[in-house]
């Protein structure tokens, strides 16, 4: 596999310091290995190389929204995880949006959801991976020119673990502001550097998912991104079932990685439930600080 150098995306030249090493251990696509960077202007994570873009399609051929089949253990979370939301609120979608899409919808599974909700508004979705077949599906698929500016063609938009993929969340976040109708908003969840699960679990981190995460966004980050695309941010609460889920993965890395020993595990795991019993009692204002996930609401400032 071709790898190739990769900074901030928001700060290239901002000085950085190492934090740990890491290997593709969610998917196992890849036998390289890569340095965990921490950016000092503005606190995110990101690795010191990334696979070329020709590269790209062999690192996502495992990957959870290939649309290929699930284990039992990932449908179960999955369902967990649908059960602690009630299906009107899915990503927090209004009942009224008229036109939603979903910018790297994957396999289309939130568009599904909605589809079989009280959701009636036109469905769209856009990945960069077209599947084979589009028969069967309950939303329109769009090309990537459709995002060319022209505005006032959704109310709603997501972009649900995307912006860790790009390598230019700006340009992207500035395109998908300027198709938003007038009162649209864009919804967005993305791995948080911050997260208490990183701290523990280091380069066996779900979230890490080296090579496919080119950046991990502290909340700063993030903030600084979204202002200079000329959006006010609404913050939202992980759902702290997402924590129980992704812990789940964690431990599944960390326990499958023989090459360090059974006491090494044992200690990083038993500090990791501990930091999760924790995280699921503490006060909302605090446990926020180090949830797994950031999630926002964004929409055009007045």
């Amino acid at each position: 596999m071709n790898l190739q150098d990769n900074n901030c995306a928001c700060h290239p030249e901002a000085y950085r310091e190492v934090l740990f090493e890491t290997k593709d251990y969610n998917f196992n696509t890849t036998n390289a290995s890569g340095l965990i960077f921490s950016c000092k202007e503005c606190g995110s994570l990101y690795p010191d190389k990334f696979p070329t873009d020709k590269c790209l399609e062999q690192v996502y051929v495992n990957y959870y929204t290939s649309g290929k089949k699930r284990s039992k253990l990932r449908k179960v979370f999955r369902w967990l995880l649908r059960k602690s939301q009630k299906t009107t609120t899915f990503r927090n979608t209004p009942l009224d949006a008229c036109a939603i899409c979903d910018y790297g919808c994957g396999s289309g599974e939130y568009l599904q959801t909605l589809n079989n909700s009280d959701h009636n508004g036109k469905l769209f979705g856009y990945d960069p991976v077209r599947p084979e077949s589009e028969d069967g599906f309950p939303f329109q698929w769009l090309p990537v020119k459709v995002f060319d500016g022209k505005g006032n063609q959704f109310d709603w938009l997501t972009m649900c673990h995307v912006l860790e993929h790009v390598s230019n969340p700006k340009q992207i976040v500035t395109r998908l502001t300027s198709c938003l109708m007038e009162g649209g908003a864009i919804w967005i969840a993305t791995p948080n550097a911050n997260s208490f699960l990183i701290d523990c679990f280091k380069g066996w981190a779900r979230d890490v998912d080296f090579p496919r995460h080119r950046q991990v966004f502290s909340g700063s980050g993030l903030h600084e991104l979204l202002s200079s695309c000329g959006l006010e941010i609404e913050i939202q609460r992980e759902d702290r079932i997402n924590s129980v889920i992704n812990f789940g993965s964690c431990a599944k890395n960390l326990l499958g990685d023989t090459s360090v020993s059974s006491w090494l595990r044992l200690r990083i795991l038993s500090k990791a439930l501990w930091r999760l019993i924790k995280h699921m009692f503490l006060p909302r204002h605090l446990s926020d600080l180090e949830a797994t996930e950031l999630v926002v609401i964004c929409r055009k400032s007045t």
